[in-house]
């Protein structure tokens, strides 16, 4: 992930990445979370609908956050605070943070769905 965010790489929405990445997530075995998944599959959805083709500073610091966290033996939900704080931190590191952005979308759908959870 470091060396994705150094080289400024681009994806194509329909990229065999993308493709492999959504296959991946619907097959394996060991799932994550229900929460993780729906933000997940939130942000690929809205990447390929929206043809992104950079990588958000927001959702890469969410994302190293959580694997820093997680790599280390850390539970999901322990990495997932460590996510939300890194979340947090880089949209006010970001002025020009767009809340429809892909990251803005999965973490709505995040949130959606931890509040439905709580309700349920």
């Amino acid at each position: 992930m470091a060396e994705y965010k150094a080289s400024g790489a681009t994806v194509p929405a329909d990229s065999p990445c993308v493709a492999a990445t959504r296959a991946y997530a619907e097959q394996i075995r060991n799932k994550p979370s229900p929460l993780n998944a729906v933000a997940m599959l939130a942000f690929i959805d809205e990447a390929i609908l929206t043809n992104m083709s950079q990588a958000d500073p927001v959702c890469l610091a969410s994302a190293e956050a959580f694997f820093a966290s997680w790599a280390v033996g850390a539970t999901e939900e322990t990495a997932n605070e460590a996510a939300s704080v890194a979340f947090l931190d880089a949209v006010a590191a970001n002025p020009d943070f767009n809340p429809g952005s892909p990251c803005g979308q999965a973490a709505e759908a995040y949130i959606a769905a931890a509040g439905a959870k709580k309700r349920g």
